[in-house]
């Protein structure tokens, strides 16, 4: 009876473990810690408990090392400490470590303790998918100014209340929750149906409201598999048609909405053989005809007398002309671009008919004057144009998502190729991209020069070829056995951070690595889910 007790207490305990780990992935890291250290220690306390009931010890000792599931990402994680060991910069490399331990601890723990049942499991997912939708609730009440919270970008709405997350990691929380609800409504009820469409639709929503190039990306490509796997299993050939066709037209669409929003951005209705060469005050105008930057169809560096405009603005703003505006920003640049937007010259006159509530959004970051009549999705692809008009034009990438991409990317290239067979190590991956930004003489500000945002190049750089084949060896090592290339929540979610891994750091934060280390384990070793009514006992 003691020993039927016991594990009913420990089960008990693994699934409130569980659960909260679940809970906190889409909504913050310190609940993340919580429940990585309350499931170590209930590892620690099963072995305790198998030794007091006189279970078999080597069992309890040898379990974990014998799956793949636990040893790969250990390897991964021995190779950082490896590292280490060629490091100047010890400080540095500890801390890495130390965020990394969630690639350590949840496959062994996972890997260690028993299995859940199928019905723990399913209910485990829908509770990932309320998690999800609650912290996305929550930063919707900052958007629609229910909590009086202020941003200045709307990517900031899920670090700004309760949630605690970065836009682009709860973008692929919310991506895999959309495949968990398309999963479980596949075979079910009109009701979970319902509940799963309302759910997908709205979490669509706060995707384009934050205007997350990933997350729509990714829902893309899930989309594009969900379809092709439709088309590979149906037996009737008019259905394998319907797919195929119905893919075919989604990339027509997509081609022609980009093209007609780029063609768009690009028209303009200047006549730059009829510029003035006087204000109306009899100073002259600056013109730029080199750069190509434009916004809302006219061209940003035509009839400018900067002169004007500061003494316009300095008289009518208590934000300094030469300053940064709330978005950190030259504010100089921002009132060009809003002036431009609405088709004014850049001088007295032209500032004259700013109203007070133009001069509010300048102050605030605001650089079109029609922005927030835009659709999402149109905002966001004209700001990526914007960026590479201000880059191919020499201008600075730092701060501009797409951009700085790529100086990242160069700057990890190069320290690649520098350190080619084992990488510049754990602690000194930093620094050494501190070192190629310098001699790249990278335009990036000092608080920009950032890590590469490519894992695949951050491993390859960091731990060298060595280190990226076992890095590689992780994220396809699922996709080798037949029956997980079958599981339709492992591939999507293997698809997901695959992709994810081309413009991210995933692995290189808690709630990355904690979002990757659990599902990749959680999933494979736990028997399917079934699709149960979750409000069902």
């Amino acid at each position: 009876m003691n020993i039927l007790r016991a594990e009913k207490v420990l089960k008990y305990l693994y699934w409130i473990g569980l659960a909260f780990m679940i809970i906190s992935i889409p909504i913050f890291n310190v609940g993340m810690s919580i429940a990585e250290i309350w499931l170590a220690a209930l590892a620690l306390l099963y072995f305790i408990s198998g030794m007091f009931f006189d279970l078999n010890i080597k069992y309890l000792l040898r379990n974990p090392f014998k799956n793949p599931l636990f040893i790969i990402p250990a390897s991964l994680y021995l190779i950082h400490i490896i590292g280490l060991l060629y490091s100047d910069d010890i400080s540095y490399g500890i801390r890495d470590l130390r965020v990394k331990l969630p690639l350590l601890i949840l496959p062994f723990v996972l890997t260690y303790l028993p299995k859940i049942d199928k019905k723990v499991f399913t209910k485990l997912l829908w509770l990932f998918v309320f998690s999800v939708l609650f912290s996305v609730v929550t930063s919707l009440f900052v958007y629609w100014k229910i909590v009086p919270v202020e941003f200045n970008d709307v990517r900031d709405i899920t670090v700004s209340f309760i949630t605690r997350i970065s836009h682009i990691r709860l973008s692929m929380s919310i991506v895999f929750a959309l495949a968990i609800l398309y999963y479980f409504s596949e075979k079910s009820n009109w009701k979970i149906r319902l509940y799963s469409i309302f759910i997908s639709l709205f979490l669509l929503y706060f995707i384009l409201v934050i205007q997350s190039i990933t997350g729509l990306l990714l829902i893309l490509v899930v989309a594009l598999f969900i379809f092709l796997r439709k088309a590979f299993q149906s037996n009737k050939t008019l259905h394998k048609t319907l797919y195929l066709i119905s893919i075919g037209l989604a990339f027509v669409l997509l081609g022609y909405f980009s093209f007609s929003t780029i063609n768009d951005y690009y028209r303009v209705d200047d006549d730059i053989s009829k510029l003035p060469h006087k204000t109306a005050l009899g100073n002259n105008y600056f013109h730029d005809l080199e750069k190509s930057s434009i916004e809302n169809h006219h061209y940003v560096w035509i009839n400018i007398a900067k002169d004007e405009l500061r003494l316009a603005w300095n008289n009518k703003s208590h934000l300094d002309f030469d300053s940064r505006d709330s978005k950190n920003q030259e504010l100089y640049m921002t009132l060009l671009r809003y002036m431009t937007s609405k088709g004014l010259k850049k001088d007295a006159e032209g500032f004259s008919f700013l109203s007070d509530n133009d001069i509010t959004q300048i102050e605030q970051g605001v650089a079109n004057a029609y922005w927030q009549n835009k659709p999402p999705v149109t905002k966001r692809i004209e700001a990526i144009i914007f960026e590479f008009d201000i880059y191919l034009n020499g201008g600075n990438p730092s701060g501009n998502s797409v951009t700085q991409r790529l100086e990242f990317w160069k700057a990890g290239w190069h320290v690649f190729l520098k350190h080619p067979w084992f990488g510049s190590g754990t602690g000194d991956i930093n620094q050494s991209l501190q070192i190629e930004y310098n001699l790249m003489d990278s335009p990036l500000d000092s608080n920009h020069r950032l890590r590469c945002h490519n894992q695949y190049l951050t491993m390859a750089a960091t731990f060298g070829i060595f280190g990226f084949v076992v890095f590689v060896v992780m994220v396809f090592y699922g996709l080798f056995k037949q029956e997980n290339r079958s599981d339709f929540l492992y591939v999507v979610f293997t698809m997901i951070s695959m992709l994810s891994f081309l413009t991210e750091d995933t692995l290189e934060t808690q709630a990355g690595i904690s979002f990757y280390s659990f599902f990749l384990v959680f999933l494979l070793l736990q028997k399917k889910p079934s699709r149960i009514n979750p409000f069902s006992e």
